[in-house]
């Protein structure tokens, strides 16, 4: 009468569908300069302000521009 409740039911498990990883990129390189001159024996263009390799130390006229002059 109650061997409905023994009877074992069998779990069906999909298997996920794989998907294709897309690789990792490296982090660019950021590079600070100490001094203007520095900056400009490298030929780098002007940093604006929120760029990761501006500083204020870089920016003489506070215009938000590093090395612009």
């Amino acid at each position: 009468m109650l061997s409905f409740l023994f009877e074992q039911q069998e779990e069906i498990i999909e298997p996920e569908p794989e998907t294709e990883l897309e690789p990792i990129e490296e982090p660019e390189e950021i590079v600070y300069y100490k001094t203007v001159l520095k900056f400009r024996d490298a030929s780098a263009t002007p940093i604006r302000k929120g760029e990761p390799s501006y500083s204020s130390k870089l920016n003489h006229d506070g215009n938000g521009i590093a090395c612009n002059q």
